[in-house]
């Protein structure tokens, strides 16, 4: 009796804890919504509240600052934190890391309560994967709609760079009229290259964002021509006919 009523206030605590983390979240991330947008593109800063904060390469904040600062600083932390990006949700590594160790606690004491034998409690932490198997889930769905979508997004280029505008501003135009997730990739890297990160660095950053052949392919082929000359809009129209 007293192991059942222990075991519920245990995953109560946990459960308002997650309750806590996830509504609180929201906010963190709204709140550091220009440092995202600004990150990786140079050394620039703002002024909050009558001091200068940095918005470069900044992380987001979580519900786990202090974790979250360590795990950064490992291998599996920025593998994590890439696998966010490239998902597309809205989430930190703190965030993440909360979650999967509440569902792994809610798993383990789950089978204790269900389960005779205490030596399987040990198989309901696999239920802290699920977070992560969600994100490696929409990321796969996240590059596929990119790849559907890419040849438009060339096309898009290229009839820009006939109509005279630069280069670019037919980023710009990408960004503003073609759909999630192209659009807002292509967002980045028009705003990178905009507050003066060089433009190969802007569109290798975005090969490595959405690790796709054809991504590369783009971004070295707009590399070359910037060096050596050529017309970039008959580029782009061969791109977009092997990519289809």
């Amino acid at each position: 009796m007293l192991l059942a009523i222990g075991v519920f206030l245990v995953v109560t605590g946990i459960a308002m804890g997650l309750g806590w983390a996830l509504s609180a979240i929201p906010g963190n991330m709204a709140k550091r919504r220009l440092e995202k947008r600004l990150r990786e593109v140079g050394s620039l800063s703002i002024m909050q509240d009558g001091e200068t904060a940095s918005v470069v390469r900044q992380d987001e904040q979580g519900p786990l600052p202090g974790v979250q600062k360590l795990l950064g600083k490992t291998g599996a932390g920025a593998g994590l934190s890439k696998l966010i990006d490239q998902s597309g949700v809205r989430a930190t590594t703190g965030g993440i890391l909360v979650v999967s160790g509440g569902l792994a606690l809610l798993g383990m004491f789950g089978v204790l309560m269900f389960s005779p034998v205490g030596g399987v409690a040990p198989i309901g932490l696999l239920l802290g994967a699920l977070p992560i198997l969600f994100l490696m889930q929409r990321r796969s769905a996240r590059i596929k709609k990119f790849e559907e979508q890419f040849p438009e997004a060339l096309d898009l280029l290229s009839r820009a760079l006939r109509a005279g505008h630069a280069f670019q501003t037919s980023l710009g135009m990408v960004a503003d009229e073609v759909a999630e997730p192209v659009g807002p990739e292509f967002k980045k890297t028009f705003e990178q290259q905009n507050f003066g990160l060089p433009l190969k660095e802007c569109l290798f950053e975005l090969a490595d964002r959405v690790p796709l052949l054809d991504v590369r392919f783009f971004a070295t082929a707009v590399t070359i021509q910037r060096e050596t000359g050529g017309k970039l809009a008959e580029i782009l129209d061969n791109l977009a006919y092997v990519v289809r």
